[in-house]
């Protein structure tokens, strides 16, 4: 029976060629795409997976209105996450970032130079940064090789860039113009690419002296802050909403005097209708759902609202249909969309990838192999289905 099954099939595509051909090319298409997308998928969805507590882990966003500029940031004051530590006992540590400008580091030995280069990537961070985010430290140790004023630790990608093959621990890093001499206390492991932080070397955030100019401020927003919540501290989402429910009130206190200080007492602020926020959104999130706070929303990213497969094959799916019109035939094999019209009912298998709201075809049975969370308002989902 199968043999004759596959006779007649031969038949077929022996009668029909063309259709035969755009057919098979648009389902091999069609399935090596929705491959790559299920691959490309399942890549976005690991970043920042691989830290150990990175399920704990909460970046600090500002949501603000002031002076009737509405904004919504990624970096916050410098006082925010040890505000955070302190008032609230769920949160056990924090961490914060310093993104410096441009900084000229140079490598000497025998008061000779050897090389110099401007390096954009260069970060302040708090002494308890490696232990926070437990990256791979080839030389040095996480709780210690940041604590000294004067340290630096580098990527290994850094250290042959300036040491060669020799080794880099203990050497001497010159930074900016007047040459502060800063001495390499750790080396990394070069930084997976599945990270969303990422930098070439670590200074102290004592290193840095605007930070410690702006230590009181709460409208220098310069820093990047991460908490850690405690391990018997619930992190489901209804949980983190209710601790956020208390962060306005220690604004209040906290920041109030700043405020005063710039001229813009925060009663006033909010009865002219400005607000000042923070608010804790996941680590794991941040590659996906950064929209606004500087990276890309995931599905806008690869997609906008109804493409990928679907929008691909498009042409392909109407020459199918008019392939089937002028030749009377009322099903076809291949990868379509659902082509309904009053006259002809294509047959075979359907690929879709629908985006925010957008439901199957009603009276069509799917099968969902693919469902990631991608959001409360954001729907993702690939349907294979037989008519």
């Amino acid at each position: 029976m199968i043999k004759n099954y596959l006779k007649i099939a031969l038949r077929n595509i022996g009668r029909n060629k063309v259709s035969s051909f755009i057919n098979i090319a648009g389902l091999a298409i069609g399935i090596a795409c929705v491959i790559f997308i299920l691959f490309y998928v399942q890549d976005e969805l690991r970043y920042d997976r691989f830290f150990k507590q990175a399920d704990r882990i909460y970046q600090v966003n500002v949501e603000g209105n002031l002076g009737g500029q509405e904004f919504l940031s990624g970096t916050t004051p410098p006082p925010a996450g040890a505000a955070l530590q302190t008032t609230f006992p769920e949160v056990e540590t924090y961490t914060r970032m310093f993104n410096a400008s441009d900084e000229v580091v140079r490598s000497e030995q025998n008061k000779q130079v050897e090389n110099y280069f401007t390096e954009r990537n260069v970060h302040g961070v708090d002494s308890n940064f490696l232990q926070m985010f437990d990256y791979k430290l080839l030389q040095g140790d996480a709780a210690t090789c940041l604590l000294r004023p004067d340290a630096v630790v580098i990527t290994e990608q850094m250290a042959k860039k300036y040491f060669g093959n020799s080794d880099a621990m203990g050497r001497i890093l010159l930074f900016d113009d007047d040459k502060k001499p800063f001495t390499v206390t750790g080396v990394l492991q070069n930084l997976p690419s599945r990270s969303t932080l990422q930098f070439d070397m670590l200074r102290p955030m004592i290193s840095y002296p605007a930070v410690k100019r702006f230590s009181w401020s709460w409208v220098w927003t310069q820093m990047i802050t991460y908490v850690k919540l405690k391990d018997n501290v619930p992190n489901d989402a209804a949980a983190v909403s209710k601790l956020e429910s208390k962060f306005p009130a220690m604004v209040k206190q906290l920041a109030a005097n700043a405020f005063r200080r710039i001229g813009q007492p925060l009663d006033e602020l909010e009865k002219k209708g400005g607000k000042y926020l923070l608010h804790l959104q996941p680590l794991t999130s941040i590659h996906l759902y950064s929209a606004g706070v500087g990276s890309n929303l995931f599905p806008n990213r690869i997609f906008h609202h109804h493409t990928g497969l679907c929008e691909f094959h498009e042409p392909v799916n109407s020459a199918v249909c008019i392939k089937g019109k002028r030749s009377g035939h009322k099903k076809s094999v291949g990868l379509v969309e659902v082509a309904i019209d009053q006259t002809i009912l294509y047959r075979g298998l359907c690929v879709h990838i629908y985006f925010h709201g957008d439901r199957p075809v009603n009276g069509v049975a799917t099968d969902e192999f693919l469902q990631p969370d991608l959001g409360q308002n954001t729907f993702f989902r690939i349907v294979v289905f037989q008519l």
